[in-house]
């Protein structure tokens, strides 16, 4: 069942149709174009990114509240969280 508000191939019609085309109004003007498709491609070094991402994110987990405090004062004079300086550390081998 489409989910198109008004008339089809009119002025002023706007959502999708079937999952395969969209209207939508843009600033001055109506468009329909195919839907986009997400992919999830997985590549072995996107898989690879990503487990080394969950792991940065459990040792985050796992530090204390005094280690955790620690990493924000090392992290404000670069303008950054404690979080976001440990997972850089992290991803660029800073840190273990």
């Amino acid at each position: 069942m489409p989910k198109v508000t008004g008339p089809l191939f009119s002025i002023a019609a706007s959502g999708s149709l079937a999952n395969a085309i969209s209207y939508r109004k843009r600033p001055g003007y109506f468009q329909v174009e195919k839907k986009p498709v997400k992919r999830d491609l997985k590549s072995a070094a996107q898989l690879a990114h990503r487990s080394t991402f969950t792991s940065a994110t459990s040792h985050w987990n796992s530090l204390s509240g005094a280690s955790k405090a620690a990493y924000n004062a090392l992290a404000n004079p670069l303008r950054m969280t404690g979080y976001n300086y440990v997972i850089r550390s992290w991803l660029t081998g800073a840190l273990p």
